[in-house]
């Protein structure tokens, strides 16, 4: 039972990134002009729609060190953290201990999926939940790829009401990501 949960859970994540990919890519294009991030210090770039907001920071200042986010959605928004691995965790033991963090942080925390994938070549932990904050529902999707003892963490997150309008979007910046020694 727990194995065909977690087919389940795999297959359910490949089809959201990666069925209908190049038809959604085919689609978005002729509607959406892209534009490029890179980020020379980290060594990765990612595609952003080009009438989205653009927000870099200071990583020593914020968790997060670029944010994309559509004009006039206040709470809708693509982040990327990036955290040294000073404990040299795997990616499951990072999944685990962030669980734990969120399940202290969101009494109402309801995990949706989590699975592991290939993305950029290399294995990801997905994560996806719901949580209140404010009074107000939210689903978030968690990226996660440890490379080279730092944690690339890449979050969609959205009001669960409109989570879906932008999901085709992110999935498009997802499957873009790429770090710079990649094809």
């Amino acid at each position: 039972m727990i194995f065909s949960s977690f087919i389940l859970l795999f297959f359910g994540i490949n089809f959201i990134l990666y069925i209908g990919s190049d038809s959604i890519t085919n689609t978005m294009n002729k509607d959406y002009n892209f534009l490029e991030y890179e980020n020379p210090y980290y060594k990765f770039k990612m595609s952003y729609p080009q009438d989205w907001i653009k927000t870099e920071t200071d990583p020593n200042k914020n968790n997060y060190i670029i944010k994309f986010q559509p004009a006039n959605e206040e709470y809708t928004k693509v982040f990327l953290e990036i955290h040294e691995n000073h404990s040299t965790l795997n990616l499951e033991q990072y999944t685990l201990n962030r669980i734990n963090e969120l399940q202290k942080s969101f009494s109402d925390l309801k995990i949706i999926e989590q699975n592991y994938i290939t993305l950029t070549n290399e294995q990801t932990q997905n994560l996806l939940y719901t949580f209140s904050l404010q009074h107000n529902l939210f689903k978030k999707l968690e990226i996660t790829i440890i490379k080279d003892d730092i944690i690339f963490s890449i979050n969609y997150i959205s009001p669960v009401s409109s989570f879906d309008k932008y999901l085709s979007l992110v999935n498009l910046m997802l499957k873009s990501f790429k770090f710079n020694n990649q094809k």
